[in-house]
């Protein structure tokens, strides 16, 4: 999927783990296979769907990474023309982008559904701290719309990269080398970042 870093080895694919619980540090663990429409994590022992992994790593809502999904496979020419009429694509950031500005995917959360005496067989997951009983919850997925509106996201996002912009810069003062040039282009990755938010909500103001 684009905006994912992807190394092939053999016949497999690996990515770094999109589970918010997993901070992957090293892409050898999460992988998949041509054909395969998931990725699978050996260290968490969890497959993830494309289209949840399309949520978790850009923060869309379900029926976006649907459409997305389905364009990156091949979408109709004219579905295309019909749905970008209708549905024009909202803002969103890339889980590397949002990772370097410092915004973090809230990705999922349990909500408690009911209270059962016996543990069932499986589909639930359970609160090891409540004694009473077992507390069964679902796993809803969670994105920025949760909490904000676009606008809201977009402001936040340009301010998080001026500060991270504006931090590189100075940070890069205070060295040489390969790590000032590092620096330096952490710092006009975010400046990129800063003016991609900025234009769609000047446009958004202006429409």
């Amino acid at each position: 999927m684009r905006g994912i870093e992807v190394s092939k080895k053999g016949s497999a694919y690996f990515i770094h783990c999109p589970l918010p619980e997993h901070n992957d540090q090293h892409a050898t663990n999460c992988y998949f296979r041509e054909g395969w429409n998931n990725v699978y994590c050996t260290v968490c022992c969890k497959a993830v769907n494309a289209i949840d992994l399309i949520i978790l790593e850009t923060g869309m809502d379900y029926g976006e990474a649907a459409d997305l999904l389905w364009e990156l496979e091949g979408r109709p020419d004219w579905y295309y023309g019909n749905w970008k009429k209708k549905s024009p694509v909202d803002f969103s950031l890339s889980r590397e982008d949002a990772k370097m500005i410092g915004i973090h995917f809230p990705g999922r959360i349990l909500s408690a559904v009911n209270l059962a005496e016996e543990k069932p067989s499986k589909g639930y997951d359970f609160d090891p701290s409540y004694a009473y009983g077992y507390l069964l919850c679902k796993a809803d997925h969670l994105t920025w719309k949760d909490f904000m509106s676009e606008q809201q996201y977009r402001i936040i996002c340009a301010n998080k990269a001026r500060e991270k912009r504006i931090s590189c810069i100075l940070a890069s003062k205070h060295c040489t080398g390969a790590l000032q040039s590092a620096f330096l282009e952490d710092a006009m990755r975010c400046a990129e970042i800063e003016q991609k938010c900025l234009a769609i909500s000047k446009k958004k103001a202006v429409a």
